[in-house]
């Protein structure tokens, strides 16, 4: 590693700086807006496991299961279920004292905060440092509007803060000599998403992470052992107290079956590289940038590809094409796919040739293609016919003040949709999924089933249904 001097880029990096400021200032404005792509059901999932946590702890009866994960779309069953480290549901459980509304945004808010800080801290760690030519403040700064991390920066998901943290703890052993904390940041990181061990592949292209490998390797090793732990025994400990679906994928197939399944897919391995990844162009640009680069450029750009396709390789051998749609699952690729990025630019910018050059522009150019895709799900949901596609908080409380009648608030589970999301009990605050319950909340944007058509309040697009039996004495008392 050597020590970076940004002044001959400083239009650049003052122009790069405020697009990472752009992104930071949406953050607050996306916490008031509702969710949206990508993966707009697993962050409903996540959500749903937060609230679940709290209404058990103010409905149930407090037992050390109460620290099991369980999800709120449980029909009848206590909901308890094995999925990743419940880290973010028992942290953010408590925001939800302040009710549903108030709870989604300010529990939004201290996971995006702390998505954000820790990405600046690992920028400060890396300041005036260079990782193969490259300035890795850069680098860190630009997995906030930069490749597949940008996408999840602000999304109410573990992905970006395993992500982050594991790549704290890998910056802190490289340049201050972290063990303990780093072992602790990196198991936790991995606890909450277990395939963001690929990140510790960037150690690689560090040339101090070679000088002291085994020291390295000993933490590296123990925290993988610790959710290896977790994703085993752990999840089967969860299981014996399971009583209904599993709704989350965390069982680990056969790492072979899932590699054949992986590559059998030619297809949409070249969607993930050209959309998720790369981008078709970024690929292109690569290919056409290797001849006009220096010779140590060329060397370290094919190496950190190299080291790129081994990260997609052991994604593929963990979970096969199932982290097709899944491309979250890819999200340790960020540091190597950022230091290619700027391989690039850079090794543009240092040829001899002018019109070689001003290509470096062409990869600021895509850059900005990216961001601009992030950005339109960042605000889009202003905007009417995005916003109406979703519950309202707002009007599933007003739903709730129009009938004091019914069971609100006191652990009932009622009838939904039958998603295997839980739209309308997030919106509610309850439980859903019980097919046989007397009352149902719905969304007006789905039909409604055919024996909860007595509609008994709706404000905009929430409404509560009477079912089955208690839909004709409802009916028997409005004649009356």
């Amino acid at each position: 590693m050597g020590t970076s001097r940004l002044k001959s880029h400083h239009p650049l990096v003052l122009f790069f700086l405020c697009l990472v400021a752009l992104r930071c200032c949406i953050m607050v404005l996306r916490v008031a807006l509702p969710f949206d792509l990508p993966h707009l059901w697993r962050q409903i999932d996540t959500l749903g496991v937060c609230i679940r946590y709290w209404l058990r702890w103010q409905s149930e009866a407090l037992t050390w299961q109460s620290l099991l994960p369980a999800v709120l779309n449980s029909g009848t069953s206590s909901g308890i279920t094995p999925m990743e480290f419940p880290l973010l549901g028992l942290s953010l459980a408590p925001f939800f004292s302040f009710g549903p509304f108030w709870g989604v945004k300010l529990a939004s808010l201290a996971l995006y905060l702390s998505n954000t800080v820790l990405t600046f801290h690992a920028a400060y760690l890396w300041r005036r440092r260079l990782v193969q030519g490259v300035p890795m403040e850069l680098v860190c700064l630009g997995y906030i509007i930069l490749s597949v991390s940008a996408s999840y920066f602000l999304k109410f998901m573990p992905d970006y803060l395993s992500f982050i943290l594991c790549f704290l703890a890998l910056s802190g052993a490289l340049l201050k000599g972290w063990t303990v904390r780093a072992l602790l940041l990196a198991s936790i990181g991995l606890l909450l998403k277990p395939t963001t061990v690929v990140v510790f592949a960037f150690a690689m292209v560090v040339p101090d992470f070679w000088q002291r490998i085994c020291k390295h390797l000993l933490w590296m090793l123990l925290a993988t052992g610790i959710a290896l732990l977790y994703y085993t025994k752990g999840l089967g400990f969860i299981r014996t107290y399971q009583d209904g679906v599993e709704l989350f994928k965390v069982t680990l197939a056969s790492p072979p079956l899932n590699f054949l399944e992986f590559v059998s897919q030619p297809r949409e391995i070249s969607k993930l590289l050209g959309e998720k990844l790369l981008f078709i162009p970024g690929i292109f640009a690569i290919v056409v940038a290797l001849p006009f680069l220096s010779r140590t450029r060329r060397k370290n750009l094919l190496i950190t590809l190299g080291l790129i396709i081994l990260q997609v390789g052991t994604i593929a051998l963990l979970d096969g094409g199932h982290s097709f749609i899944h491309e979250y699952y890819f999200i340790g690729c960020a540091p190597l796919l950022g230091l290619m990025v700027f391989q690039l630019y850079f090794g543009f910018r240092e040829h001899q040739y002018p019109v070689v050059r001003k290509c470096a522009w062409l990869l600021v150019l895509l850059g900005l293609v990216g961001l601009g895709k992030n950005l339109e799900f960042d605000l889009r949901t202003l905007f009417p016919r995005f916003h109406q596609r979703y519950l309202d908080p707002m009007d599933c409380d007003k739903v709730k003040l129009l009938t004091p009648q019914l069971p609100w608030g006191k652990n009932f589970v009622f009838r939904s949709h039958g998603f295997p999301y839980p739209e309308a009990g997030i919106c509610f605050f309850e439980r859903e999924g019980d097919a046989g319950s007397r009352y149902g909340i719905f969304s007006a944007q789905h039909p409604l089933p055919a024996d909860c058509s007595l509609i008994i309040a709706q404000v905009g697009n929430a409404l509560v249904a009477a079912c089955s039996g208690e839909e004709e004495q409802l009916q028997e008392q409005k004649e009356k």
